[in-house]
């Protein structure tokens, strides 16, 4: 598993295209694409995940999260893409980025 500090550098170079629809709704989220919360002191975990709908799930498994945003991390090394899922303990404001970011309806 990565540092948070490797991840938060590595977060800047996003790839977009392995990022899923513009919006969606999963089964207590909602989000959109091309938002990030940037919310470091509320971070609850930072996992590697298949897609934004598992880093929803994860949210919505545990009762303390309220939202999460999911992004791409290239590794030029390994030549691999792995996305990462950070699960917050509030809300914080949406930035525009490489990122699908949501919070968990009625917490």
């Amino acid at each position: 598993m990565m540092s948070r500090a490797l991840l938060a550098a590595a977060a800047l170079s996003t790839v977009a295209n392995a990022l899923p629809s513009s919006t969606f709704q999963g089964a207590h989220c909602a989000g959109a694409k091309d938002t990030c919360y940037k919310n470091s002191e509320h971070v609850m975990s930072t996992n590697e995940v298949a897609d934004s709908a598992a880093c929803c799930a994860a949210c919505t498994a545990d009762q303390q999260c309220k939202s999460f945003t999911a992004w791409n991390v290239s590794d030029p090394e390994t030549n691999t893409t792995a996305l990462y899922c950070n699960l917050f303990s509030s809300v914080s404001v949406r930035k525009q980025g490489k990122c699908v970011s949501g919070e968990i309806v009625g917490r």
